[in-house]
């Protein structure tokens, strides 16, 4: 399993096990060593070339005073999937609202206090 799956949600055919080949040097050389799928080339050039951090991936916001609106600058620079769980690491559900792209608001029924992941 890829450490990057947002960077595989919308590319149409691709997927993350799609095969791609490189040209071989000589015919004799078996096809095998040189083929690689996508996740495996752009795992390479993450890593490589630095493209992407863990800190560029997610967020996790602590919200230790219980509140009914938790407002979340994750500075992500897009928008993000949530899941929230209580301090007990109980999965709670709010009304998630993308403010911008470094932003979100989160509004629960009563002030609740706990995690907010962000990916």
């Amino acid at each position: 399993m890829s450490d990057y799956p947002h960077l595989f949600d919308n590319i149409g055919f691709l997927h993350r096990q799609t095969q791609l080949y490189t040209q071989r040097r000589q015919n004799s050389e078996l096809p095998e060593n040189y083929k690689f799928t996508v996740e495996d080339i752009a795992t390479f050039l993450i890593a490589d070339f630095l493209l992407v951090t863990e800190a560029d991936l997610t967020y996790d916001h602590l919200q230790s005073t219980p509140a009914t609106i938790w407002t979340i600058n994750h500075n992500l620079n897009r928008n993000v999937q949530v899941r929230c769980k209580d301090l007990g690491d109980n999965n709670m559900v709010g009304e998630v609202f993308d403010d911008s792209a470094n932003t979100i608001t989160i509004t629960f029924t009563t002030p609740v206090s706990g995690h907010a992941y962000l990916t």
